[in-house]
């Protein structure tokens, strides 16, 4: 969405390395390797599934610590 697209332009203007995915199959691990934070963001439109899924992926892949934070 054009939403989605607006968040990871965001995000690139403040220095983030950013990866735009429809869902988790698109996920590289190699992608994390070496990084300090990783964030998920999503537009309005993405459905809750989605975005549990991406983030069950992320841990998968070796995540160590948890800190959520949402827009209010």
């Amino acid at each position: 969405s054009n939403n989605t697209r607006h968040l990871a332009e965001t995000c690139r203007r403040q220095g983030a390395v950013v990866y735009q995915i429809e869902g988790e199959s698109e996920l590289e691990p190699g992608w994390l390797e070496g990084a300090e934070c990783v964030g998920i963001t999503a537009g309005t439109s993405t459905p809750p599934e989605t975005i549990a899924a991406v983030h069950a992926a992320v841990m998968r892949m070796g995540a160590q610590q948890e800190t959520t934070r949402t827009a209010a």
